[in-house]
């Protein structure tokens, strides 16, 4: 049983309390359109159940092996909470070693979620953000989904996502690596059908396994640019390789 509780509450000041304590004085018609749609306060009672199976040789640097999952959570009715909701994800990765020590890392996931009471949005924590070396590289986050007409990010009810990545080694002593990636993937705004026409992107990068976690520092080009939209981005991040 999961339960969350977000606060997205105006003032008569003119402050927005968001939850966890940050506070924006940015006045309600400046807010992203998101934000405005959730003014209030609301509760999240879930039940969440997940299926996994792991072969991956070693979990921080892998190079055979395969890793696959499935998450499904629903939200709301008898459970209690403000939330009627249901999500399901999957995820699958793939490890090949190939020649001089390289590895050929295709993954791919998807995702749909959908809030079943009229009306309601579905959460803003809930939604899916495309964008980001997480995601879709070459994208700043939430880019690659629905964005409102003065671009801020909205969050997609539905995901489809390719990452293709070539490893090799570039100082095998102390295990730092390069990387050379192409990305197709899109978050689907509410209404939207999933489809297989994408947003590409490619790019490359180094990591490292370092004594603090995986470092990850890469580029990605976004090989679909429309209006207002960078033409790339470098990204760093530190514990997660994926």
């Amino acid at each position: 049983m999961l339960r969350e509780q977000l606060t997205i509450s105006n003032d008569p000041g003119g402050d927005l309390f968001l939850g966890g304590g940050s506070i924006t004085t940015t006045p309600i018609a400046d807010l992203p359109l998101l934000i405005q749609q959730q003014i209030g306060k609301s509760t999240t009672d879930a039940v969440v159940v997940g299926l996994a199976r792991d072969t991956r040789d070693f979990y921080f640097d892998p190079k055979s092996g395969s890793r696959h999952g499935i998450t499904a959570e629903f939200a709301g009715s008898a459970l209690g909470g403000d939330n009627y909701f249901y999500k399901l994800i999957g995820d699958s990765a793939w490890f090949f070693p190939m020649f001089g020590d390289t590895v050929f890392a295709p993954r791919a996931r998807i995702g749909v979620a959908h809030s079943y009471r009229a009306n309601d949005p579905l959460p803003v924590g809930e939604r899916f953000f495309v964008g980001g070396i997480q995601t879709l590289r070459g994208f700043s986050f939430g880019k690659g989904g629905p964005v409102a007409p003065d671009g801020s990010i909205l969050g997609a009810t539905k995901q489809l996502l390719l990452n293709l990545d070539f490893l090799f080694p570039l100082v095998p002593e102390v295990k730092v690596k390069g990387v050379v990636f192409f990305d197709y993937g899109k978050g689907f705004n509410d209404g939207e059908p999933l489809g297989i026409h994408l947003r590409p992107a490619a790019g490359a990068g180094i990591r490292w396994i370092s004594p603090f976690g995986p470092l990850r520092l890469e580029y990605g080009i976004n090989l679909d640019r429309k209006t207002n939209e960078r033409s790339g981005l470098f990204e760093f991040s530190i514990g997660s390789l994926f």
